[in-house]
């Protein structure tokens, strides 16, 4: 049996879920593919809730970031010039 299947069939939330899920496409709420937008985006919500609000900036991605700001620049100063 595939994986998921084993875990619709051994796991009552996420079968719940599923079925849940499977109603509302067959309700015509959302189509499949809004569904699988759906999911990511609640992941996507997740994962932000739980990134650390600090980061470490080694001294290569100090130096990334000046050469994007310097192109950046460059590129506005050129447009200017036109």
């Amino acid at each position: 049996m595939h994986p998921i299947n084993d875990k619709y069939h051994t796991d009552e939330n996420y079968k719940h879920m599923v079925d849940y899920m499977c109603s509302m496409i067959h309700a015509n709420q959302f189509t499949p593919s809004e569904m699988r937008e759906m999911a990511v985006c609640a992941c996507i919500k997740y994962e932000e809730t739980r990134l650390p609000r600090y980061m470490v900036i080694t001294p290569e991605l100090e130096q990334a970031f000046k050469t994007i700001r310097k192109f950046h620049e460059d590129e506005l100063t050129e447009h200017k010039e036109k």
